[in-house]
C-alpha cells in the first residue's frame, strides 16, 4: 500500500542518513583535527533521526489525504441517479405506497423483487431476510437515492417523481448501515438532525441511543471532540450515534439500515425498544437480519430475492397480505 511504502522509504532514508553520519564519525576518528567540527559529526545520527523520524506520520497522513481526496472528486463527478420535479409535497404526514416497483444499481438485473406496499402513517415496518434480497436497495428507494427501473413509487398518491427532491428526502431520517460521524462536537453531530435542537432534547436523543452514560463519562460531555484527532468512537457507538440524530429529528418518515448490528443482543433489544417510543408516530421502515427485538413492529416481512411482495400495514398491527408469496407476520 502507499502507506507501506511511505513508511519504507522514510526507513531507508534515516538508514542512508546513519550510514553517512556513521562514515563521517570514523573519519573523525582518522584524524579530524577541528574540535567543533568532531563535535557536530559525532550528534548528527541523533539528529538526523530526531528530524526524519516525523516523516513517517507526514507520510502516512499524505496517503489518507489522498484518499480522502479521491472518494471526494469521486461523489463530485457522480451523476445523479435519481431527478424530480418542482411541485411540493402536500400533506405534513404522507403515506408510503408501492405499486410492482423494482430497482437496479447497475441497470442490468433488477436487486429486490417486485415490492407493491402500503404503509399507514405512523405504521412501523420491519424487513427480515438474507444479503442479496434486496432489503436495502428498497430502502434506497424509498429515501430517493434510487429510482425505480419498473413501478411506481408514490407519497400519498403523488408519483414522487413529479415531487421536489430535497424536500421529499427531506421527510425521512436516515440511519444507514455505515454511519459516520463528522470531526465536530457530540453536540454538533447530533444537531445536524435537528438544528435548533437544545442540550435536553439532545441529551434524550442520546439515552434513547443508549449512549447518554459513555458522554456522561466524559470530561467534556457534549462539548468532546468526536472524529480525526480527537475521542474515536467504535462501529457500534456510530450507530447509535446515527441512532440518536433519527431519535432527534421531527422528520415523519424514519429509514433504519441495520441500526443495531454492532449492538450485543441485550443492547440492541433496549436500544430498538426505546427507539421506537421515540418515534411512536412516525413511519418507520427498518431492514435487519434478525428477528429480535421487532416485538412492536406493526409488520414483520420477510423478504427473498425474486419473490414477489405485497402488503398493506396499518398501524398498531393491522397487516393485509394480499400475494401467497409474501410472509407477514402481525406483532
Amino acid at each position: 500500500t502507499r502507506q507501506a511504502r511511505g513508511r519504507s522509504l522514510v526507513a531507508a532514508a534515516i538508514l542512508v542518513a546513519t550510514g553517512i553520519a556513521t562514515a563521517a564519525a570514523a573519519a573523525v576518528a582518522l584524524g579530524v583535527e577541528s574540535r567543533p567540527v568532531a563535535a557536530l559529526l559525532i550528534v548528527l545520527p541523533v539528529a538526523l533521526g530526531d528530524g526524519l523520524a516525523p516523516l513517517a506520520d507526514a507520510m502516512r497522513a499524505q496517503a489518507r489525504a489522498e484518499g480522502a481526496q479521491s472518494r471526494l472528486t469521486a461523489l463530485l463527478d457522480q451523476v445523479p441517479a435519481v431527478a424530480g420535479a418542482g411541485q411540493r409535497i402536500p400533506h405534513a404526514e404522507p403515506e408510503v405506497s408501492t405499486e410492482h416497483v423494482q430497482a437496479s444499481w447497475t441497470g442490468e438485473h433488477p436487486d429486490m423483487p417486485p415490492v407493491t406496499l402500503g404503509i399507514e402513517p405512523g405504521a412501523s415496518v420491519a424487513l427480515i431476510g438474507p444479503n442479496g434480497a434486496g432489503k436495502s436497495t428498497l430502502l434506497a428507494v424509498l429515501a430517493r437515492h434510487l429510482d425505480p427501473t419498473q413501478g411506481r413509487y408514490a407519497l400519498t398518491g403523488d408519483d414522487v417523481t413529479g415531487l421536489d427532491l430535497a424536500e421529499t428526502r427531506a421527510k425521512f431520517a436516515i440511519v444507514d448501515d455505515e454511519p459516520h460521524v463528522f470531526a465536530s462536537t457530540v453536540r454538533e453531530n447530533l444537531r445536524l438532525a435537528a438544528p435548533d435542537a437544545g442540550d435536553k432534547e439532545i441529551l434524550a436523543a442520546l439515552q434513547t441511543a443508549g449512549l447518554a452514560d459513555l458522554i456522561a463519562s466524559m470530561p467534556q460531555g457534549l462539548d468532546t471532540h468526536l472524529g480525526a484527532g480527537a475521542r474515536g468512537l467504535s462501529g457500534g457507538e456510530r450507530a447509535r450515534v446515527a441512532i440518536g440524530r433519527a431519535a432527534l429529528s421531527q422528520r415523519p418518515l424514519v429509514l433504519l439500515d441495520e441500526p443495531v448490528a454492532h449492538l450485543d443482543h441485550a443492547t440492541a433489544v433496549a436500544v430498538l425498544r426505546d427507539l421506537r417510543a421515540a418515534t411512536d408516530g412516525r413511519t418507520v421502515v427498518m431492514v435487519s437480519h434478525r428477528a429480535d427485538g421487532l416485538d412492536d413492529a406493526d409488520a414483520v416481512i420477510e423478504v427473498s430475492h425474486r419473490r414477489p411482495i405485497s402488503t398493506t400495514v396499518c398501524r398498531k398491527g393491522c397487516v393485509g397480505d394480499r400475494s401467497t408469496e409474501t410472509e407477514a407476520k402481525e406483532r
